[in-house]
């Protein structure tokens, strides 16, 4: 029994010896060291410049001077022009339709009778009294009333010929021959054509832009309105320099509106023949430009987080800089505190970046972000 054990023993010894021996036989496996990544970000250079801006707006060209023409006499409607129909240009003084004159002109027979009648009664009494005289001043008095009389008569004699009061569009016609029509009565409208002018809505933080004092004068600025028509897309660019501000904000929109004028419109002056005509009713883009502004820089809005703030390339770690906005544009905003020339802006949009992370930068400028400013305006006069 003792020799079963002693051997048993020894065959487990064995076995652990050998065990030790392959295990130290066995090849140490290699180790790798894992080396940490560091991004790579490409980046801009900053430039602080003087700037200039654009503020985008829309409207609808209006005619500035709009009239309801009514009749000033009753009657009946005797004829009308070829001139009184819906959409037609006149000219003023136009004869547009005529109303029967034959009350009118017995009416200034009538005053001038009267008057003739007050003239022989002031002469009587003149040599009857005294010219200071109580008669005599009633006599003077009369004739007076008698020839304001004719002057009505007379003046409704000329109503009855209605007439353009100004260079515009027939709109609205509301009458036509045979009918008659009392005073007072509707009978068309008239667009003026000499003038238009077009309502822009400004954004409230948008009028600082345009000038300090924009409530109290007329502002002096590069204003550019576009309209595009026809199925072949033609545009008509009309160029001009000056505007008013309205004193009111808007009740329903909460706007400011800019009053742009644009004389001429039709150009029927042509004084330029390659302009070519803005009607009334056209939709029209606005371009307008703001005062120059220094020291500011221009970014692309995909460049800027959404807490105001940029990533800088600095001794090969980020920083995040927090900057303020000026004003936005369509997809840039212009900076002007937070940057300093020469600053390197990262444009690599990363899946994970953030303050004090080291990066390496790219050996490619990246010129997807372009910092180009505005193309300088010259301020032409209108013709």
């Amino acid at each position: 029994m003792l020799k079963k054990v002693i051997s048993f023993l020894v065959i487990i010894s064995i076995a652990v010896v050998i065990a030790a021996g392959m295990r130290q036989m066995k090849p140490t496996p290699q180790q790798h060291i894992k080396e940490k990544t560091i991004a790579t970000v490409a980046v801009i250079p900053i430039k602080i410049a003087t700037l200039s801006s654009q503020i985008i707006s829309h409207g609808t060209v209006v005619a500035q001077q709009h009239s309801e023409i009514s009749s000033e006499v009753g009657g009946k409607i005797m004829s009308t022009t070829d001139k009184l129909a819906q959409g037609h240009f006149v000219k003023k003084g136009d004869l547009l339709l005529s109303i029967d004159k034959t009350d009118y002109e017995a009416d200034v027979a009538t005053a001038r009778s009267f008057l003739l009648e007050k003239q022989i009664n002031l002469k009587d009494k003149k040599s009857s009294y005294s010219h200071t005289s109580l008669a005599v001043q009633q006599a003077q008095a009369a004739q007076f009333a008698a020839e304001q009389q004719l002057k009505k008569s007379q003046r409704d004699l000329r109503n009855t010929d209605v007439r353009a009061a100004f260079n515009g569009i027939v709109q609205n016609k509301r009458v036509d021959k045979g009918q008659f029509i009392g005073k007072g009565q509707h009978l068309f409208d008239l667009l003026g054509t000499d003038t238009a002018e077009v309502f822009l809505p400004i954004n409230r933080k948008d009028i600082q832009h345009l000038d300090n004092s924009a409530f109290q004068k007329t502002i002096q600025t590069a204003i550019t309105l576009t309209s595009v028509i026809g199925t072949q897309r033609q545009k008509i660019v009309r160029s001009l320099t000056q505007a008013r501000l309205q004193g009111a904000i808007d009740s329903q929109t909460r706007v400011f509106y800019l009053t742009v004028e644009i004389p001429d419109p039709y150009n029927f002056k042509a004084i330029n023949k390659n302009k070519k005509p803005l009607p009334i009713g056209s939709f029209v883009n606005a371009s307008i430009h703001t005062q120059s502004i220094e020291h500011a820089v221009r970014l692309p809005l995909e460049l800027i987080q959404q807490d105001s703030s940029v990533y800088l390339y600095v001794d090969g770690y980020i920083q995040q800089q927090s900057v303020q906005i000026l004003r936005k544009e369509d997809h840039h905003a212009i900076i002007n505190k937070g940057l300093h020339d020469g600053d390197l802006l990262v444009t690599t949009e990363l899946a994970m970046i953030y303050d004090g992370m080291p990066v390496q930068l790219s050996q490619k400028t990246d010129n997807q972000f372009q910092q180009t400013p505005l193309p300088a305006v010259e301020i032409q006069h209108a013709n």
